[in-house]
């Protein structure tokens, strides 16, 4: 098998503008060994014909639609399996629509750390532009059950509570802004320069070696709807004894998406969405690791 093209996988909801972006940001690459896959995840206000329009004419790049909305995991699938099925991946590259690539040599880089590390997945030294931090590693620890639970009850209490946490989040809010908690965000989201293996990557840029795609018929299993993928997708590495490396070398800016914000405009709205969403990505997170404990 010969594994020539680096696809990179977009899932798309909503905003064209923040798609196109990250698009762009590829095509500078100019190299004839890019492929895009961008998945919509059946957006209802006319973006996918949008796009459709302005790429669809690309040789290099796919637009695949899902016609119901059925979460992350299973968009991510989508264009995963169609990708596989091409059998020709040396990496699949799978990102949020607003990650933007800060390096014309992201590829050349890329083939460079995997010769050095064989690595299964990997991550990109990721930089949030909104929140002024780093969100690589995700964790530095792959979850248990001990550490779910918590999680768990952690949720639970902020659902039944929601008001107050709202409240909470507003003075927390306030104290960062005026630096009260400046140093221990410093601390907490700090760049970490070196190579680290075996930790959990953030989810909204995670690349996938033709070493993966050999094996894992699904990108994301058990699928969920909204987070906790990439604690899964890190446990399941872990069983399998499929390396995962953070990559320093590599850059990308998360320019957050306001995708979600702008279906569930307000706050409490959006705080029940999510964690309500939350509490059932960690029970499956914990049905799984318990499955596999047996």
């Amino acid at each position: 098998m010969i594994y020539k093209y680096n696809y990179f996988l977009i899932l798309h909801y909503g905003s064209e503008i923040v798609t196109i972006e990250c698009v762009e940001s590829i095509l500078k690459f100019n190299r004839n060994d890019v492929k895009i896959v961008i998945v919509d995840n059946a957006s209802e206000n006319g973006s996918y014909e949008k796009l459709h329009e302005k790429y669809s004419n690309i040789e290099d790049i796919t637009i695949l639609q899902i016609k119901e909305p059925k979460g992350f995991s299973y968009g991510n699938n989508f264009g995963y399996q169609y990708i596989r099925k091409q059998g020709n991946a040396a990496f699949i590259i799978v990102c949020n629509n607003d990650i933007v690539f800060m390096q014309n040599n992201f590829i050349d880089i890329l083939n460079t750390s995997f010769n050095n590390d064989n690595f299964y997945v990997a991550g990109p030294d990721i930089y949030n532009t909104a929140l002024n931090r780093h969100q690589n590693p995700f964790k530095y620890e792959i979850a248990n059950v001990k550490q779910v639970d918590e999680s768990i009850r952690s949720v639970e209490y902020e659902l039944k509570h929601i008001k107050s946490v709202m409240i909470r989040d507003y003075f927390v809010d306030y104290l960062k802004r005026i630096r009260v908690l400046a140093k221990i965000n410093q601390r907490k989201y700090r760049y970490e320069q070196s190579r680290l293996e075996n930790v959990c990557i953030h989810g909204s840029c995670v690349i996938v070696s033709s070493l993966f795609v050999e094996k894992a018929e699904l990108l994301f299993e058990p699928m969920t709807t909204f987070y906790c993928e990439e604690e899964i997708l890190s446990y399941r590495c872990s069983v399998n004894k499929w390396k995962i490396s953070y990559l320093p070398e590599l850059k990308v800016e998360h320019r957050e998406s306001k995708a979600t914000k702008q279906k569930y405009a307000k706050y409490l709205e959006r705080r029940k969405f999510m964690l309500t969403n939350t509490l059932e990505s960690l029970n499956i997170l914990k049905d799984f690791i318990i499955e596999r404990n047996k």
